[in-house]
């Protein structure tokens, strides 16, 4: 809340897309201090301009009265973690801590009727059911229209409907690109396999004639490698057509739109003359803005489409 009121303060007016541009927050948590903010009368919005403005009124951050809530929550959920682990009856539980002068068990919870509770065991053929479509369960990633600023891209530069192998850490595919990205270095052969897989009905109806590879200096190995094992089995040539042209933050770090295409269009750079249709790997997508601006820079460069393909999704798309 400092951070937002301190930049309303110094400007002559800010609209929301300002503040995201100038505060590395999410939209969400800009929303709500602006909404705290008015609510103690720190601020106005012109409704006109849709600009929020700083007014007389004094204010300052209520530490003492944010961290009194805080403990408030913390002893809620300590509670909840309480009643989850009573050794007697549930209902009785919370009835007394709701200062019933008379609690009493109610015959009817699994601790009053543990040969009620659901059962542990599963059947094995279930498992298997249950693992086979995990592991076939592919994310779509959907092209962004517009940029961090909220300017329309250009359709011819913007990069095509894709997909993501799994979600990021789940059961089926996701665990082990987790395991093989911080525990063995590289990414196996089980998630090649499947890639290619996946992908070998795919390149054919796109018309792929190139695959290439999102480059980064922490890990300048990782997805080039896999692209490159991947590009071999479809039977397709790979380059590099992007370069990591500085130590950018990584992309989880920042927090809302405006910053994190900011962050990726500082970073990248096109290189080695792309074109065709274009095959775009990378190992993680989130807020599809790393896909975004690269896909945006090859086009511009060249290249006649491009298509996403991640490992995994760790986003909410």
């Amino acid at each position: 809340m400092d951070d937002v009121e301190r930049q309303i303060a110094d400007h002559d007016g800010m609209r929301l897309r300002d503040l995201e541009q100038a505060c590395n927050l999410s939209n969400t948590k800009i929303t709500q201090a602006l909404k705290l903010l008015e609510v103690h009368d720190a601020i106005y919005k012109d409704k006109s301009t849709r600009k929020y403005y700083r007014t007389t009124h004094p204010w300052h951050f209520d530490e003492l009265h944010v961290d009194e809530i805080t403990r408030m929550r913390e002893a809620e959920m300590r509670e909840m973690q309480a009643y989850a682990q009573a050794p007697s009856c549930l209902m009785q539980y919370v009835t007394a801590r709701l200062d019933d002068p008379h609690p009493h068990a109610c015959g009817k919870c699994d601790v009053c009727r543990p040969q009620g509770a659901l059962s542990e065991l599963v059947d094995p053929a279930m498992v298997r059911e249950a693992d086979a479509y995990l592991h076939q369960d592919a994310l779509k990633i959907l092209p962004r229209k517009q940029d961090g600023n909220r300017h329309m891209i250009p359709e011819r530069e913007r990069m095509r409907p894709g997909f993501a192998l799994s979600n990021y850490a789940d059961a089926g595919w996701g665990a082990l690109v987790k395991k093989d990205k911080y525990q063995s270095g590289c990414f196996s052969q089980p998630l090649i396999d499947a890639s290619v897989k996946f992908l070998r009905p795919y390149c054919r109806n796109w018309g792929i004639t190139l695959v290439t590879a999102v480059p980064s200096r922490r890990c300048p190995h990782l997805v080039p490698d896999f692209a490159r094992a991947v590009a071999m089995r479809l039977g397709l040539p790979y380059q590099d057509c992007l370069e990591k042209t500085m130590d950018a933050p990584e992309q989880k770090m920042q927090n809302n739109s405006a910053w994190q295409s900011q962050n990726a269009e500082d970073s990248f750079e096109a290189c080695g003359q792309p074109h065709g249709m274009i095959l775009l790997i990378d190992d993680m997508v989130d807020s599809r803005w790393t896909f975004t601006v690269c896909a945006r820079k090859l086009l511009q460069a060249g290249a006649a489409a491009v298509y996403p393909f991640a490992l995994a999704n760790t986003g909410k798309q």
